[in-house]
């Protein structure tokens, strides 16, 4: 990273994936590793941005967010064949919200969406009892609630998990996450 000159690098997860509890742990084990290297690099004046932990330190700075984008709220997607998608996670057409070309139709999903957007807590007592409910973002993905679980009141376990986990890092870190962040004279705050 430091001889490539990056200042933003990126991380993510396949939303699609399990992963056992054995795999969790390495990812964890890599992210530590990863997090000193972060560390180490700001205070020699290479630092860069982190996408995922600049991410989840600004939602965890944004306490009692419903949602974690504005996918079907204020944003949409389009396909080349001008149907409108809620997220890129679900551009499958079962979940298609109209066509550019027809903007009066409007799908059984569309209308799911509509009634739903004005949702300000999920009805997930798991979520209600985390300490980390009030900084979730995992709650308010519909995307992934919907494919896992058929519905946006029941979040994504998988996703829940690897939230859980970046989470703990940042309180675990924090002072340390904030000091980098001001040092990184590149970052908008």
């Amino acid at each position: 990273v430091e001889e490539l000159g990056f200042r933003y690098i990126d991380t993510g997860f396949n939303s699609n994936e399990t992963w056992s509890a054995d795999e969790m742990e390495t990812v964890k084990g890599i992210f530590e590793k990863i997090l000193l290297y972060y560390f180490d690099c700001a205070k020699k004046d290479t630092g860069f941005m982190w996408g995922i932990m600049e991410d989840s330190l600004s939602k965890f700075d944004n306490i009692y967010r419903t949602f974690s984008c504005g996918a079907g709220t204020i944003s949409f997607y389009i396909s080349f064949s001008g149907n409108y998608f809620l997220c890129p996670s679900l551009m499958d057409e079962q979940y298609c919200l109209g066509n550019v070309n027809n903007p009066h139709y409007m799908t059984l999903f569309q209308k799911f969406i509509s009634e739903n957007s004005r949702m300000n807590k999920v009805e997930s007592k798991k979520c209600h009892i985390c300490k980390y409910e009030p900084y979730c973002t995992v709650k308010g993905c519909f995307a992934s609630s919907i494919v896992k679980n058929g519905t946006i009141q029941k979040p994504s376990q998988e996703s829940c998990k690897r939230r859980r986990f970046l989470y703990d890092m940042i309180r675990s870190n924090y002072y340390e996450l904030q000091q980098v962040r001001a040092s990184l004279p590149f970052l908008i705050q």
